[in-house]
């Protein structure tokens, strides 16, 4: 395992030799101290803990795919539905991406509320012998669900906060990061206790939360009647 600091002394010397240009956070003229000013804005703060909310449902559920599927639906195994539902990602992203920038938040609304449906109907399914195209079906659902949760949370993030630079999105993406080792356990606890269905179904309510607190971020923002326009590079 010590091999692997070979390649890693390789690339810190080929990242110190070359110069750098600067940042547009610095060609902007942002602080550090605003960066951590727009951090600290109670809007972020209600966003980051979202993160931490899509993720787990993301990531979550994908950690215990091939042990829970191959419970729920013996005919087939259950790594097979992390494959589908990661290539259904995959296209969605690839060819599908001009929706997010529509309306991110819109489209965070949505997809938290078909991601619930589609873990709820996945933890719904009976244990052994259940219905393989059912099984099929309700993974879609959910793939498709949880494919633009984390790509527009990031971009919402630039979007709303743009003096945050590089610190409030790295702030988004390590809370993401983070959620797995806090979902991934409490699923587990879930199994044991309350079975298969029941942990996918708790991550379900998740998804519910979020579609109420995404409602309230639509409302407001509605309200503000801020051009998108205007979102970028202002205070």
């Amino acid at each position: 395992m010590a091999m692997i600091l070979v390649p890693a002394v390789i690339y810190l010397l080929l990242a110190l030799s070359p110069k750098y240009p600067r940042t547009e956070r610095v060609q902007s003229g942002v602080s550090t101290r605003e960066m951590w000013r727009e951090a600290a804005r109670p809007l972020f703060v209600l966003l980051f803990c979202c993160m931490w909310m899509t993720a787990s449902i993301e990531l979550g559920p994908d950690q215990w795919f091939p042990s829970i599927m191959s419970a729920l639906v013996p005919q087939l195994q259950g790594v097979l539905y992390l494959v589908y539902t990661a290539g259904l990602m995959f296209l969605l992203r690839t060819f599908g991406s001009g929706m997010s920038q529509k309306s991110p938040i819109g489209t965070l609304l949505v997809c938290s509320g078909v991601a619930a449906v589609g873990l709820y109907w996945l933890g719904d399914l009976k244990t052994g012998p259940a219905n393989p195209q059912a099984a099929l079906m309700a993974a879609t659902v959910f793939g498709v669900g949880k494919t633009f949760l984390w790509p527009t949370m990031l971009g919402m993030t630039a979007e709303r906060f743009p003096r945050g630079g590089a610190l409030t999105i790295s702030l988004m993406g390590g809370a993401g990061m983070a959620s797995v080792a806090v979902a991934v356990p409490i699923m587990g606890v879930c199994i044991d206790r309350y079975g298969q269905g029941a942990a996918l179904q708790m991550m379900a309510a998740l998804g519910a939360i979020l579609v109420v607190v995404f409602l309230g971020f639509l409302i407001y923002f509605k309200s503000r009647v801020l051009p998108r326009s205007q979102l970028i590079g202002t205070p």
